[in-house]
């Protein structure tokens, strides 16, 4: 059989070709290795756990869930509140708009873990704009006029569309570059530049904190609505840490934290913490546990889930406060006795009703998740905990010993049992 050049025999279109040789070269800049991205695909380890916990409800922001058949339905919603931006805002030209985006549109490109390379130039800048303008005009109306004001079916729901809208825009993976957002806001807002940050702080209040939080975050780089929101509480924590000296607890090997109940046991007083920086402010003075007031309801799990999956997605081992609170809830509320307990201190305001849900509620959102207990922001107060309970266990045995023992007698030492082995921390 003779051989033929199969190339000679396959006509190729030559304005394909060049279309396709076009796009190449346009994705190549666009695929750049160690781009440091900030917005994450979230961890199959953890999606596989609860996957509807990190999937919008209402909106897709971002390319991660575009193309979503469900969510296509808000996409007027989206157009509807771009035109509401060009009649509200003192920027009224779109094009300028659109040159915004597209003078960013590599670096925007960048932010995402995952870059969306099966979009074109145009459907990307579309995109980002209409998206980024969703979530500006929320903002807006919700600040100025009232949600209603946008005349859309979909706001008449009331308070349970604005909870919704909320949840989706602190998913991990429906994340929008802050700088981004800023940009229009500022362009389109002027009046109000700069003052995006405190609006969204008001807006997820629930979530932030006291407003004047934001005042430490002015040297911090915003990656995203939902980093705005870790910062808030991981900020003032990190600047209020008390350092413990490794001399006085390095002895000491840490195991699970005992539960409040058991810790009560020990005649460790469990006390809510009126002046709290953030939930995350944690202490243990002199016999007293201190932890700030939480309230546990439906949200719960997809907030805590959704910053644990952006905390453990980062390179930064010491940022993982988020995943030690919740290992430490789960601790001390391993039964519904502890809850009920937490409850009666006000520690915890339970929502769901059921205190064996609480319980449930902290053990599956612990699994898979990686804590260091003895480099985390409270592995001194773990430490303490540990070393105050050895000095209580030495204290009780020494006066059952000497209790058997009259004073004065020959096998009477009052310090002999403090060289006990450290390693008996909890009881």
């Amino acid at each position: 059989m003779k051989n033929k050049d199969s190339t000679s025999a396959i006509n190729i279109d030559a304005k394909w070709e060049r279309k396709l040789e076009n796009n190449a070269i346009y994705q190549a800049p666009r695929r750049v290795k160690h781009q440091n991205p900030t917005i994450f695909k979230v961890l199959n380890v953890f999606r596989d756990v609860e996957p509807g916990a990190y999937d919008p409800m209402i909106v897709s922001l971002g390319p991660y869930h575009h193309h979503q058949p469900r969510l296509q339905a808000t996409n007027q919603l989206k157009r509807l509140l771009l035109n509401k931006l060009l009649e509200k805002g003192h920027e009224k030209s779109l094009r300028n708009y659109l040159i915004l985006i597209k003078e960013n549109e590599t670096k925007v490109r960048r932010t995402y873990s995952e870059a969306p390379i099966d979009m074109c130039e145009e459907q990307f800048v579309e995109m980002m704009l209409l998206d980024s303008v969703f979530v500006i005009m929320i903002l807006w109306f919700w600040k100025n006029e009232g949600l209603e004001a946008i005349e859309d079916p979909i706001f008449r729901s009331g308070q349970r569309i604005l909870i919704l809208l909320a949840r989706d825009m602190l998913l991990v993976e429906n994340q929008l570059p802050f700088f981004l957002l800023e940009a229009l806001f500022d362009k389109a807002f002027p009046d109000k530049c700069g003052k995006l940050k405190s609006w969204i702080s008001q807006f997820f209040s629930r979530f932030m904190g006291n407003e004047h939080t934001l005042l430490n975050l002015y040297n911090v780089t915003i990656h995203h609505i939902l980093h705005l929101l870790y910062s808030c509480n991981i900020v003032p924590l990190i600047t209020s840490i008390d350092v413990v000296a490794p001399t006085v607890l390095e002895d000491l090997r840490l195991g699970r934290v005992p539960s409040v109940t058991q810790l009560e046991v020990t005649r460790i007083k469990i006390k809510r913490k009126q002046k709290a920086t953030t939930f995350l402010d944690i202490t243990f003075k002199k016999g007293v546990l201190e932890i700030p007031q939480i309230e546990i309801d439906d949200d719960t799990n997809v907030l805590f889930r959704n910053l644990i999956a952006f905390e453990q997605c980062q390179n930064n081992p010491i940022c993982n406060a988020i995943s030690t609170y919740v290992w430490f809830l789960s601790c001390i509320a391993e039964t519904v006795a502890d809850v009920e307990l937490l409850q009666r201190k006000a520690i915890i305001i339970n929502r769901l009703g059921s205190k064996k849900e609480v319980v449930k509620l902290f053990r599956k959102l612990c699994k898979e998740v990686v804590v260091d207990i003895q480099n985390c922001y409270i592995s001194s107060v773990f430490k303490e905990i540990a070393r105050y309970q050895q000095m209580k266990y030495v204290i009780i045995l020494l006066v059952e010993t000497n209790q058997a023992r009259p004073l004065g007698h020959p096998s009477y030492e009052p310090w002999s049992v403090v060289t006990m082995d450290a390693g008996m921390t909890m009881l």
